[in-house]
């Protein structure tokens, strides 16, 4: 429709929210997506520093 990436782009995060974007801002609504693997990894960490700390 003769539209260039970055309106594309502009359009659909109005319509859909940041998560569309393949590198979403950090703002308080994707703090979660950006924090989440961090916490994620720090608790398999501590998951397995507990089992061998058992052994």
């Amino acid at each position: 429709e003769g539209k260039n990436e970055v309106e594309i782009i502009g359009w659909m995060t109005e319509r859909y929210g940041d998560f569309v974007r393949y590198n979403p801002p950090l703002t308080g609504q994707t703090l979660v997506l950006w924090a989440l693997p961090v916490v994620l990894l720090l608790l398999m960490a501590l998951i397995l520093w507990r089992v061998r700390a058992k052994r």
